[in-house]
């Protein structure tokens, strides 16, 4: 897509996976009903192996074929993340949402989780509860709401696990345009300080996430968002990192390209 012609909006679905994904490729829909379309685009799918969720990023060799089906890697007994950009000519549409993201633990139903930020004029673009003890993945977006300045809950219990949360911020003039979003999964180095390559990012990008998973224990997601620094073009290092986080951990980044907002 050349530029930002139409108005777009963040989605975010976890769906099956399919022996036959690569050819026939998966409906893809979120918990608003929203289906993926031909024309729309893909920002992260990711590929959750169901023995021990460990993520494979398949974003670059994803497409939406002219049907409105996802191709991906053939991915049988297997879970797809997927984020797009849902594109419309429906001028009502936000023409340029910013966006937002917080890690933070669950609670029992129907109680608050403190979310940095957040504000009830603000939209949720997932909600997705990951399981401390095996790294599961449960899309929990359609449960999940804004109830007051700073809190979110969900009717289900979330206890002990963590809350994946990215939402658009309507009135957030800081936080970081949608339209120029960009993923990758990289790998944590060997030591704090290693540099850790991110294929496309460059010294004058935004970091506007970044979290660990540790492979071996199956912790779910650390914040190291505030560790980042961006030292030279396709590449990073994330300092003093928590020591679940070890090395060969996969680093979910996301970030904004800024020669495009430019």
């Amino acid at each position: 897509m050349d530029g930002p012609t139409r108005a777009a909006n963040i989605k975010f679905a976890l769906v099956d996976g399919a022996a036959d994904s690569a050819t026939a490729g998966l409906d893809v829909e979120a918990k608003d009903g929203t289906t993926l379309a031909y024309g729309d685009q893909l920002i992260a799918v990711v590929e959750l192996v169901t023995s021990d969720n460990t993520p494979t990023d398949r974003t670059a060799t994803s497409s939406i074929n002219s049907s409105d089906k996802l191709l991906v890697a053939n991915s049988e007994n297997d879970k797809i993340a997927v984020w797009w950009m849902a594109c419309t000519a429906d001028a009502d549409q936000m023409s340029s949402p910013m966006i937002e993201a917080d890690l933070v633990e669950g609670a029992l139903a129907n109680t608050n989780m403190a979310t940095t930020g957040i504000k009830t004029g603000d939209s949720l673009i997932c909600a997705v509860e990951i399981a401390t003890t095996t790294g599961a993945w449960t899309d929990r977006t359609d449960t999940t709401s804004i109830t007051s300045d700073g809190n979110v809950q969900c009717t289900a219990a979330t206890t002990d696990d963590t809350m994946l949360l990215m939402w658009h911020a309507k009135d957030n003039v800081t936080a970081e345009a949608s339209m120029y979003l960009r993923f990758t999964l990289a790998s944590m180095g060997l030591s704090d300080e290693s540099d850790i390559t991110v294929t496309g990012i460059k010294t004058e990008d935004q970091v506007l996430a970044c979290y660990a998973t540790d492979e071996t224990s199956a912790l779910g997601l650390d914040e190291v968002s505030a560790e980042v620094t961006i030292t030279e073009d396709d590449t990073i290092r994330v300092d003093q990192v928590s020591p679940t986080v070890t090395a060969g951990a996969d680093l979910w980044v996301f970030w904004v390209d800024r020669e495009l907002v430019s």
